[in-house]
């Protein structure tokens, strides 16, 4: 059986929770241990940690791409014995590759709500030794779509871990994760995906998304025109929004220059937050123009309330 998602896949004849995947292994795809380029940094993170790995490592912000190749790239890391892991030539990197090896198991939120039954039967596959002479590395792929019930449950095995086990939390932001989860985690921020440069069409649609945030007036006339926005151009408006929210928190510009009043980094977060559930849905391919109506209502609520 395999899921929608386009970093894992599960399959077994087991019964699993509806929307919740339980897989020991990962989507083969090329150059699979390989991380970007783009976040070096995380990676020079990455192989310091692998001397004395954490029992829980979190992933938060760049791309669900960039995210899911930096989690690969971490068990190569703690299992390729090769003097400089991962070497992405041994029998260890390639059953990585192939999606086969066998001391790894995903938990992927990408199809909904990560269930408690799914972390328990986790759980009690932990205190077997891993099969192999590294790490077994539990992955929580979207790991804000775990339950209040479920991640209770996990943090059990976080706080008390048996030998031999890590975790690996990705998420676009910790703030959506239960804050008991962030503490126990050493969390790892990944740069964030914006376009050096927005093009002349998604800073259009900005414009029109942060006047109407001021007037109420002026979007969905835009948004209503059949075949007038697509994934790409929604992706692309989404990520042009982001890049303006960031120069904001660089204090490169002030947010009544943008907005036409003062806001709070509470609401520039909460306005970023919402930025980052409109990706999540168009990922999910709900309608791209649903996803930008949805975005103009909450940003202006965000205005109103400061």
């Amino acid at each position: 059986m395999f899921s929608r998602s386009p970093f894992f896949m599960s399959y077994g004849n087991r019964e699993i929770p509806p929307l919740t995947f339980f897989s020991p292994c990962l989507n083969a795809s090329p150059m699979y241990c390989t991380p970007p380029t783009r976040q070096h940094r995380v990676t020079g993170f990455l192989d310091r940690l692998g001397h004395n790995p954490p029992a829980s490592l979190l992933l938060e912000g760049g791309s669900a791409d960039e995210r899911s190749a930096l989690a690969r790239y971490w068990i190569a890391r703690l299992n390729c014995e090769d003097a400089h892991p991962p070497c992405r030539q041994c029998a260890i990197c390639k059953q990585i590759e192939d999606g086969v090896f066998r001391d790894m198991i995903v938990l992927d939120g990408g199809e909904g709500a990560i269930a408690v039954d799914t972390v328990r039967e986790v759980r009690a596959r932990l205190g077997d030794p891993p099969a192999g002479n590294g790490m077994r590395v539990v992955v929580l792929a979207d790991a804000q779509e775990l339950t209040q019930e479920s991640a209770n449950a996990l943090l059990k095995s976080m706080e008390e871990p048996a030998p031999g086990n890590t975790f690996i939390l990705l998420t676009p932001n910790r703030q959506r994760l239960l804050p008991t989860l962030v503490s126990r985690s050493f969390v790892l921020s990944l740069s964030l995906t914006m376009a050096h440069s927005e093009d002349a069409e998604a800073a259009q649609w900005v414009t029109g998304l942060v006047r109407f945030a001021g007037t109420g007036r002026g979007w969905f006339e835009r948004t209503s025109k059949k075949g007038t926005v697509d994934k790409p151009l929604a992706e692309r408006v989404i990520g042009a929004m982001r890049h303006r929210l960031l120069a904001l928190l660089r204090e490169e510009q002030t947010s009544s220059e943008l907005f036409g009043r003062e806001l709070s980094f509470a609401s520039l977060h909460r306005i970023d937050l919402c930025c980052t559930h409109a990706l999540d849905c168009l990922a999910a391919k709900t309608n791209p123009p649903l996803v930008l109506d949805w975005l103009a209502v909450r940003l202006w609520r965000a205005l109103r309330q400061g």
